[in-house]
């Protein structure tokens, strides 16, 4: 007999969560890009989002609180593990044919979607296709044409001649039912992009989007039966109440975007079920920016760094860690270069974004506000930007100079445009900061010091090191994502994706003659089976 039930494991659960959200012992609310957990009442702004352009969606989007489908949260459940009873899903027909569905559903409702992220996040088309529908698009193409490859069974493995005739070989088998949820920053790419590799591998699926960005989630909840197999693939919304009920049942995999907070919740949940997990987090990635540096082009990619989404991503540059010798020089290269890349104030920027929620535009406008003296100086100058809107949820990308290290903005993953800058004497400095904080899931490297990148590469640890570049290795798709650490646990994209969905099975195929099964392995033993075990083992 189990020792929580059901409603019980709910209870606990749900109120764990709201302890940690919503307590008002904390200074700040967690930075939280994915916190599907969090009820719309205490997230959401009453106020209509932001909204760029016009939308050419060829459906309204409604932008209030989600309701669920009639069917029930257990009903639903119980139809998946059916279809997994049914192994409907494991043919490469069916596999095939819901990746060319999803391919459809991508080309026929592009505008909704678009329309979806700028009522969510006031973003732009150019970089909602930029930096989400295209990589979707050519993610599910290659993983069409690469699958028949993937499902190929390893070649034979080696044998040991005291196994001989036998042989083996390895075979991807699907893991079951997979449950993604996924966050608010980049809603329809995070919750669309596992989903790719979890049908790949043969699985069926729940796709739990997050309420926050509630537009997309209700585009998700509406395309998706529509293109894809209702009885192998559903989408549930909804906040606290439904996730955490949720998270009472027995999956297979877990795959959870969001923050370290909320990834030991879903870790805790998975765990009274043994279930595996992938956990895509977060944490405050450094940039650092040493004397052989391009100032210019450092300043160029991390401004963009900053700019794209308004800085909520999870791999966006947290910080920067410069040299005093070079700080001046790079001070000016940044004032220079966000001069050039925004000559008109971000606020008439229709490529720039919003800030996700009120919550969220309050949290990021205090470090702006500060007023305490000690604060503001441990803060450090603002060197360019400062401008804010909290009634538009508009944060300017803003950079603060020679910040030190106990300010309050160094402290939690700030996930937002905001910039401080950290000085140093020498980069072994600047690794020994590093190592001293959490694993980062990213951290960027400025240099044409071939020894420094090596250095830095061998003495750090941390989801990815990108050399001269900010964000883009997580658009390379044969180039593994994840974290280490309190950044993350388990890795996808490309191939990666298809393994962490699958269960790699060992086959091992011996003989059925009798005259190859050597006697002396069997009982009774004596001194002769003893020598032969010894002479053959």
């Amino acid at each position: 007999m189990p020792l929580i039930h059901g409603p019980m494991l709910i209870a606990i659960i749900s109120s764990a969560v709201r302890a940690l959200f919503v307590s008002p012992s904390l200074f700040h609310p967690i930075p939280c890009r994915s916190i599907p957990f969090l009820s719309s009442s205490y997230l959401l702004s009453s106020k209509q989002p932001f909204i760029t352009k016009r939308s050419r969606g060829s459906f309204p989007i409604s932008t209030t609180a989600m309701s669920n489908s009639k069917q029930s949260i257990s009903e639903t459940y119980t139809d998946l593990r059916q279809a997994v009873k049914s192994r409907k899903t494991h043919s490469m027909e069916w596999r095939q044919a819901q990746l060319r569905a999803l391919s459809e559903m991508l080309d026929a409702h592009h505008d909704d979607f678009i329309a979806a992220l700028q009522s969510d996040l006031g973003r732009s088309e150019f970089v909602s296709e930029l930096s989400e529908l295209a990589q979707l698009k050519s993610y599910v193409k290659d993983t069409i044409d690469m699958l028949p490859n993937y499902l190929k069974p390893s070649g034979h493995v080696s044998m040991p001649i005291k196994f001989f005739p036998a042989s083996g070989h390895v075979v991807p088998e699907p893991l079951g039912l997979v449950l993604i949820i996924a966050p608010w920053n980049y809603p329809i790419m995070l919750a669309l992009h596992p989903l790719v590799g979890a049908i790949a591998a043969g699985n069926a699926v729940l796709v739990k989007p997050s309420e926050i960005s509630s537009a997309s989630s209700k585009v998700l909840a509406t395309v998706v039966p529509k293109f894809l197999d209702r009885e192998a693939i559903r989408v549930v919304e909804g906040g606290v109440d439904e996730t955490t009920e949720i998270l009472t049942f027995r999956f297979d995999h877990i795959f959870y975007t969001g923050s370290a907070a909320v990834g030991r919740i879903v870790y805790q949940a998975a765990a009274k079920h043994l279930t595996p997990v992938t956990l895509e987090l977060g944490g405050k990635s450094p940039v650092l920016v040493d004397d052989t540096a391009n100032l210019r082009l450092t300043a160029r990619r991390v401004l963009f760094g900053k700019f794209v989404n308004c800085g909520q991503i999870c791999v966006a540059p947290d910080y920067c860690i410069v040299t005093k010798k070079t700080a001046n020089e790079f001070y000016e290269a940044l004032k220079e270069t966000y001069d050039e890349m925004f000559p008109d104030p971000l606020r008439s920027n229709g490529e720039y974004c919003r800030i996700i929620n009120d919550a969220q535009t309050a949290r990021l406008a205090s470090f702006l506000e500060e007023t305490d003296d000690e604060e503001l100086a441990k803060r450090g100058k603002l060197l360019v930007g400062g401008d804010f809107d909290t009634q538009a949820r508009f944060i300017g990308i803003s950079i603060f100079q020679n910040t030190s290290l106990d300010a309050n903005i160094m402290k939690d993953e700030i996930f937002g445009p905001l910039l401080p800058v950290v000085e140093v004497a020498t980069m072994e400095e600047a690794i020994d900061i590093v190592n001293d904080r959490p694993k980062p899931l990213a951290l960027y490297l400025f240099t044409s010091n071939q020894a420094l990148v090596d250095n830095v590469t061998e003495q750090t640890s941390s989801g990815a090191i990108s050399i001269n570049e900010c964000l883009m290795h997580f658009a390379v798709e044969d180039l593994p994502f994840g974290g280490v650490g309190q950044s993350g646990l388990g890795c996808c994209h490309g191939k990666a994706s298809f393994d962490t969905f699958s269960h790699t099975k060992t086959v091992f195929h011996q003989s059925g003659r009798s005259v190859m099964d050597p006697y002396f392995r069997y009982p009774p033993y004596n001194e002769k089976k003893m020598w032969l075990m010894r002479k053959f083992f």
